[in-house]
């Protein structure tokens, strides 16, 4: 455990006790899933292995959580435009979001992949007692959905950021992910 209270592989870093770095889980053993970074590697020979037929998969975008924030600008008070241009976005990224996953494939886990049997459909629950109502959207609709939305959000004075934004894992998490490879490399190696 870090000082910080995170996680290190750097000893210099890390919260002591009886002069010993202290080590996440509650056992101490500061196994990676105490982080949730550990893979789990199913063993055939001890799980037996299963087949499935039929898998479903359901996304749900809850428009009654989306109602309940507000987008203040400045810390000042936020207004019902500015409420509904946020709201409106992040329902748009959370449609564009799965539909840009569904389009680019449905792994469960590795070697595992899911295929679809048909186009990814959305159905809206707008009234208690009407039939809802079913929409799809490809991925052009969808990147021109968020552009709509982004570009209304702007236009009722909520900040849109427009450059790209690069994330870069932490140096430790980057260690940990070599250190993975070449314990895997060293694994197979061994066999």
């Amino acid at each position: 455990q870090s000082k910080e209270g995170g996680w290190t592989l750097d000893k210099a870093e890390a919260k002591e006790k009886n002069k010993q770095p202290v080590k996440l889980g509650k056992d101490g053993k500061g196994r990676v899933s105490e982080a949730n970074l550990g893979n789990v590697t199913p063993l055939i020979h001890e799980s037996g292995g299963f087949t499935i037929e039929y898998a479903e998969q359901l996304m749900t975008l809850s428009l009654i959580a989306l109602r309940r924030l507000s987008f203040p600008v400045n810390r000042t008070e936020s207004n019902e435009a500015k409420n509904q241009a946020g709201r409106t976005v992040l329902a748009a990224l959370g449609l564009c979001a799965a539909t840009l996953a569904f389009e680019s494939g449905m792994g469960l886990r590795s070697r595992c992949s899911l295929w679809p049997v048909k186009a990814l459909e959305w159905e809206l629950l707008d009234k208690p007692g009407q039939k809802p109502q079913q929409f799809s959207l490809d991925r052009a609709s969808a990147l021109r959905l968020v552009q709509d939305a982004a570009a209304a959000s702007k236009s009722a004075g909520l900040n849109w950021m427009e450059e790209t934004l690069t994330l870069k894992p932490s140096k430790e998490l980057a260690k940990l992910v070599r250190i993975s490879q070449e314990l895997a490399v060293k694994e197979s190696a061994d066999k």
